[in-house]
């Protein structure tokens, strides 16, 4: 078996870029690997992953009215034309052609 530990991002110093702004980020090399570089950055990176998911959530709700719309014109459509079916045409003297 090998008793080496490989380096943690693979180039040897033990630091990787902070998933924010670039910066080296220090690992320890026990525990989780850290992603950012100062709490700043990590806080910076949630808020953004915060506005990405509500514009998710109002395009999500933007396409299901935009669907609804459509079902409900095509709905009035549908009901329209079933009412010209059974709509009786009647001369001006009452009787039928």
């Amino acid at each position: 078996m090998n008793d080496e530990t490989p380096p943690v991002d693979g180039d040897g110093d033990g630091a990787s870029p902070c998933a924010w702004c670039g910066r080296p980020v220090r690992q320890s090399g026990t525990g989780r690997p850290r992603e950012y570089c100062r709490r700043s950055c990590r806080q910076r990176a949630y808020e953004e992953r915060q506005i990405q998911q509500r514009i998710a959530v109002a395009n999500q709700a933007a396409l299901a009215i935009a669907r609804d719309k459509q079902l409900a014109a095509a709905d009035a459509a549908a009901t329209d034309s079933s009412r010209d079916d059974q709509i009786r045409h009647v001369t001006v003297d009452g009787s039928e052609p």
